[in-house]
Formats: C-alpha cells, sequence, structure tokens
C-alpha cells in the first residue's frame, strides 16, 4: 500500500465494507476471514488496474483513493460484476459482499493513515448501498462523463450522521447487457480509447454555459436527451445525409477511437459539398451502439439517406465496409468494401466520398470533389496520434489537456506541415488560459492564438482552424477578428453545427442577436438529436430575450422543457421563464419560476448570480439586461 504523508486536498474516496459480515463469521470463523480477505486482495487488485490506490485496510473495510470519479465507479462496478460470478462458484453460504459507497471531499493523509470528511462521507454513503451494490454522492455524478455505460437512480436528500446538510445520493450500476470498462479505461482513454469527440462541440459546450450565465453548477453530467423526441422533420430542399458511427470489429475496444474518426472524418468530408444537407457528429452519435431502425433514424433526423459502415484494423491492413441507403424505403442505394493495407486508409476515405456524394449529387462541381480529396497528411503515424490528442482534448481536464498538447506536439515532429495538429494546441492552450490552468495565463493565450494562425497558414481550406482563431478572439475582446473568422468558417463549411453554434455565441457575446439568431436555428437543424438540446434551446432563449421577443423567448423555453435531463438545467429554464415573464408583466407567474428554481438551488440571489458572471466573463450589457429581469421577477438580493 502506498504510503504518502499529504497536507489536506480534494479527493474522490472509495469505502467498502463486508456485508453481515458478523453472520459469515458466525457460519465458520476461520474460513469466513479467509474468504474476507481473498476479497479484499482481489477488490485491491481491481482497484489498481483502474489508477486506484488502496490506502487502508480496517478489519472488514477497505479505503481507497482516486484522481477521476469515473475510474472509482468503474472499478467499483467491475469488481461487483466479477466477484458476483466468483461467490456463484462457492459451494457454501459463506460469500463475502461488498457493499461500496464513493463520495469527493477532503482529507488529510500523514502518519499512515487516511482521515477527513471525504472519507467520513464515502462511509455514510457506503452503509446506504445494498449488498453487492455502489452507491455513490451528487458530486461524483457530476463528475462523470456524459455516456458512460451506467444506470443512476436518485435516492434523494439523505440526512447522513456527521453532516449538517443532507447529501444527494445515487445508485449506480451498469447498464442492461453492458460490460464493465476495461481496465486502465480512462488512462487509455489519453492514447486510443477515448470516444472521438468533435473539438468544436467541446468548446461551444463548456464556454456557451459560462458565457450565457450558467447560474449553476455547468459539469452537471446530461443523459441522452432524445429519446422522448420523435417528431419527423421535414426534409431539406437538397440532397440530405447522415452518417451513423461506424462499428468497431476489431475485437478490441480501444480501437473505438479509430473507427469513430474514421466516421468523423467522413462527416467532415461529405459536409464540404454545399449540395448536400449533413447532419451533425454529435446527433449520429446517439444512435452509437445501438440497433436501429433506417426509417426511424431518416425520420428524426429529417434525412432522405443513412450511411451505416463497419471498420476492423489488424496489423497494418484495415477493412472497411460501407453501405448508403434510402431512410424512406430502407432500400440499399450503394454497398462497397475495402481490403487494404493500412497506410491506404486516405485513399479508402476518399472513394467513399466520392461514391457517397456522386450516388446523390451528380451535379457536384469538380472544385468540391478536389478540396474533399486533400490528405491531411502522408505520416499515417501522425494522424494516428492527431486522433488520440483530439480523444484527449475531449477528456477535458487539466492533465488531459497537457496529454493532449504533447501528443499534438509528438504529431507535428513527424509532419510540420500537418495543420489538425495545431488546432488541437490551440484549443487545449485556449481552455488553460480561460480556467487558468497555467502559470502564465497570458502566454498562453498568445501561444494559442499563434497555433491557430499557423494551421490555417497550412491548410487556408479548414474550416476548423478559422473557427479555434475566432473563437479566441473571444478572449481578447477583438470583435471584428472573431466575427470575421468565424464567419469565414460558416463559408466553408455550411454543415458544421458546431461552428454555427460558436458563431452564434459569438454574436450574441458581442450583442449582435439579430446575427445570432439564424445561427443557432440552423445548428439545430444540423443536429437534431443532439444531447445537448437543452442547451441548444437555452441559448436560442437567450438570443430571443436579448431581442426583446419575450413571447418567442418563452416558447423556446417550451422547448427546452422537453429535453430536460439534469437540475443544473432546470434551474436555467426556470430562470430564463421568469425573465421573460416579468418582462411581459407576467410577474405572478414571474415570481413562481424563481421560486421553484430557488427550490432546486437555495443559494440563488442576485449577488449569487453576479459573481457567476464575472466566472463567465460575460458581456456587461447582457448582465443587466439578465439581472434588471430577475431582479422585476423576484430574486432576491442576497
Amino acid at each position: 500500500m502506498e504510503q504518502t504523508s499529504l497536507s489536506g486536498k480534494l479527493a474522490v474516496i472509495l469505502h467498502a465494507d463486508i456485508a453481515e459480515s458478523t453472520a459469515l463469521v458466525q457460519l465458520d470463523e476461520r474460513l469466513a476471514h479467509e474468504r474476507i480477505q481473498i476479497t479484499f486482495r482481489r477488490f485491491s487488485e481491481t482497484i489498481e488496474k483502474y489508477q486506484g490506490r488502496v490506502r487502508e485496510l480496517r478489519g472488514d473495510a477497505l479505503l481507497a483513493e482516486f484522481d477521476r470519479a469515473s475510474d472509482a465507479v468503474a472499478a467499483a462496478l467491475a469488481f461487483q460484476v466479477d466477484h458476483a460470478r466468483y461467490t456463484d462458484q462457492l459451494k457454501d453460504d459463506i460469500r463475502p459482499v461488498l457493499r461500496v459507497g464513493i463520495a469527493l471531499g477532503e482529507v488529510i493523509i500523514a502518519d499512515k493513515t487516511i482521515t477527513g470528511s471525504g472519507v467520513v462521507l464515502a462511509q455514510r454513503v457506503e452503509q446506504l448501498a445494498e449488498s453487492g451494490g455502489v452507491c455513490i454522492t451528487g458530486a461524483i455524478h457530476e463528475a462523470l462523463p456524459q455516456r458512460m455505460p451506467f444506470v443512476l437512480d436518485n435516492l434523494g436528500e439523505q440526512q447522513v450522521k456527521g453532516f449538517d446538510e443532507t447529501v444527494r445520493v445515487f445508485r449506480v450500476a451498469l447498464q442492461p447487457g453492458a460490460t464493465a470498462l476495461p481496465s486502465k479505461q480512462n488512462q487509455a482513454m489519453g492514447f486510443r480509447g477515448r470516444k472521438l469527440k468533435q473539438i468544436a462541440a467541446l468548446a461551444t459546450i463548456l464556454v456557451i454555459i459560462f458565457a450565457v450565465g450558467y447560474w449553476v453548477k455547468p459539469w452537471s453530467p446530461e443523459q441522452d436527451s432524445t429519446s422522448d423526441q420523435q417528431t419527423t422533420l421535414a426534409l431539406p430542399d437538397k440532397p440530405s445525409i447522415a452518417v451513423l458511427p461506424f462499428t468497431n470489429m476489431s475485437g478490441d475496444p480501444l480501437q473505438d477511437y479509430f473507427s469513430d474518426g474514421l466516421t468523423q472524418d467522413l462527416i467532415t468530408k461529405l459536409s464540404l459539398y454545399r449540395e448536400l444537407f449533413v447532419i451533425a457528429r454529435n446527433s449520429t452519435f446517439v444512435y452509437k451502439g445501438k440497433a436501429v431502425d433506417v426509417k426511424q433514424v431518416g425520420r428524426e433526423l429529417g434525412v432522405a439517406f443513412v450511411v451505416e459502415g463497419s471498420v476492423r484494423r489488424e496489423n497494418n491492413r484495415v477493412r472497411i465496409s460501407a453501405q448508403l441507403i434510402d431512410a424512406q424505403s430502407g432500400n440499399h442505394v450503394w454497398a462497397e468494401q475495402f481490403d487494404r493495407e493500412f497506410n491506404d486508409v486516405f485513399a479508402i476515405q476518399d472513394e467513399l466520398t466520392r461514391s457517397i456524394a456522386g450516388r446523390l449529387a451528380p451535379e457536384i462541381a469538380k472544385v468540391g470533389v478536389e478540396q474533399s480529396r486533400n490528405k491531411p497528411t502522408e505520416d499515417l503515424d501522425a494522424w494516428d496520434l492527431y486522433l488520440q490528442a483530439s480523444a484527449a482534448l475531449a477528456e477535458f481536464n487539466s492533465e488531459s489537456l497537457e496529454e493532449a498538447i504533447s501528443l499534438a506536439e509528438t504529431a507535428i515532429t513527424r509532419d510540420s506541415k500537418f495543420a489538425a495538429p495545431h488546432i488541437v494546441i490551440a484549443r487545449a492552450k485556449g481552455w488553460q488560459y480561460f480556467f487558468r490552468w497555467t502559470e502564465n495565463p497570458e502566454l498562453t493565450l498568445v501561444e494559442a492564438i499563434e497555433s491557430a494562425k499557423t494551421a490555417i497558414n497550412l491548410d487556408s481550406s479548414d474550416a476548423t482552424g478559422y473557427a479555434a482563431l475566432g473563437y479566441l478572439h473571444r478572449f481578447s475582446r477583438n470583435e471584428i477578428v472573431a466575427v470575421s473568422n468565424l464567419k469565414r468558417a460558416v463559408e466553408l463549411n455550411p454543415n458544421d453545427a458546431n461552428i454555427r453554434l460558436e458563431y452564434a455565441h459569438m454574436l450574441d457575446w458581442f450583442r449582435l442577436q439579430d446575427r445570432a439568431l439564424p445561427q443557432i436555428l440552423e445548428a439545430i437543424r444540423l443536429s437534431p438529436r443532439d444531447p445537448r438540446l437543452q442547451m441548444m434551446f437555452f441559448f436560442k432563449a437567450h438570443i430571443l430575450f436579448h431581442l426583446n421577443d419575450f413571447e418567442a423567448s418563452l416558447q423556446a423555453s417550451r422547448e427546452m422543457s422537453s429535453a430536460l435531463t439534469s437540475d443544473a438545467w432546470r434551474v436555467n429554464y426556470h430562470l430564463v421563464r421568469a425573465a421573460n415573464l416579468a418582462e411581459i408583466g407576467r410577474k405572478d407567474e414571474a415570481q413562481i419560476e424563481i421560486t421553484k428554481s430557488r427550490e432546486i438551488n437555495p443559494k440563488l440571489s442576485l449577488t449569487f448570480i453576479k459573481k457567476l458572471f464575472g466566472i463567465a466573463n460575460n458581456h456587461p450589457d447582457n448582465r443587466k439586461a439578465w439581472l434588471a429581469s430577475l431582479r422585476k421577477a423576484g430574486m432576491p438580493e442576497e
């Protein structure tokens, strides 16, 4: 066991004990103690595989520390599943079963002991778990990444011994049919195991949440918000297509980043054709790992065609299968299989793109075809490093940003003319500046801007370079440069929903809401099944509020209500309604909305919101408008 002396710090603490240990000992004291020791030894091995550190063994209890909430939860669930199989093989009734509690709290590690409120809280939460179960606090729930294979059951506010305030507790289990995450999952995700997420999507989510006045915890996880939305969207006036996530057939889940990357690249290449309407990645990846009905997908996304495929990568060979399907009839329009050397992967992508686009729009201009055929790099190892860097960036914490920068820099050393890694560096350093995760924030911002400029100089046809540069200049308050670069990004790739979101946000921040509105509307249409729809509709309502179209803003809040998945966004929902109702004279209803928001977050007050506005660095005029309306609605000063 690691014996490190540390001062007080915030840590993820796992506490586990043997359920009904006294009864086991009464059956056979010697065998019970032996089985308990075996159980803790096996659990300790699992904890180490998930980057945890066993701090203490206390009789029939174990205490461990993790750096990440997701590691702790994954370790606990992996062990409980495996341990259930193990005990099922025993021939007698002496079957030690663990209860596990996980909490985030302050601890002190000194003199070979670990103490503090975090330890006590984890122990209290563990006592609420069932035999063989796992319970977590609300803080752990909020820190879990989206779309992990967990089922969360909200047990509500619990009064726990030794704490004055109630604690929100969740019961957590694996989704039916899911398997536990592979060992070292989060570490591997920094290289090959992270799900590739579009860089601009991350930037949009985080800064929009901060900059438009996200009044409560912005990092609250969200579940898929699309399950209850079954509306059929009208088809666009040009060929429309959605590319579903290609299935990883390699037998290695750590190769997901590769199949996801190929899917993302195909979406990007197709979106360059102005003659096509291409659904954003965030909406199509909602269907990842699910059995889908292509006709239903077509209705939900509002497209005429759907692409499905699979990827198998073994050694230096890659096999890609793809098919284009008419979403209205379900008939196959085209299908092809490519079995090549790995160094032909870009050629395969080009063939896929040309074949699909050719089937949909024969009139596509030659220049568009040539643009989509540009190879990002001749060095496949550099490209692979870039995919890993993109995945690290999407994990979003101070360590993963450093990792993203390091991987991107390594890619650049292999190919100095490869533009995309410079964009990763620009985005990562932009976030380091914003959250002050760097010793010299101002210098880091300068370096971020220079990286974006370098990317543009290397590839002036890549919309994401202009988007990164424009968004970084929001921090520098340079309206002309910020807006012009994002405008250019939209011109280069009008099908990119995330760039549209960033452009809308930038226009709104600089008080150009009349230009921001069509951008957010188009972003919603390009990504109608986006897991972030509650945020997108909130942003729409925010823009309409500043345009003084209060009735339309209320309608946007009603759209938002159909997508709500967390208390954080429910607070935003009530506050945006309160502000609009106050402005149209319906003050009694506005007061009800204020009351509902404060029932969820009792800390809410004008003073509290002002502080969050300061953290978000929101535009002064936007702050004044919201604060005035919320004051009129009845929000207390303190």
